[in-house]
């Protein structure tokens, strides 16, 4: 087996009503696809921050879009913020 990153996910607010992106993660593990984006709720996935900082949303635990480039979406919420530059927290899909 191999460990490996995602393409790059693109994150958003659902709430926000113009709709911009709060920044971009990659995810870490095995098997990854991003072309699908299927996961089972409650599921966790470590993933590292390309663009954006999501501190606010980490802190308040914002439920959160995260969508690949073919426009497939699933609902995710960070449960453990990444302390370092280039290391992992984890995300939780709902």
């Amino acid at each position: 087996m191999h460990k490996a990153l995602s393409d790059t996910l693109a994150v958003y607010h659902p709430e926000d009503p113009l709709g911009r992106e709060v920044g971009a993660i990659v995810l870490n593990g095995y098997h990854i696809d991003s072309a699908q984006l299927v996961a089972e709720h409650g599921n966790l996935r470590s993933f590292r921050i390309v663009r954006g900082s999501f501190m606010d949303e980490w802190a308040q635990q914002t439920a959160l879009e995260l969508r690949n480039a073919q426009g497939q979406a699933v609902t995710i919420k960070i449960v453990a913020y990444p302390t370092e530059k280039e290391s992992f927290g984890l995300v939780q899909f709902l």
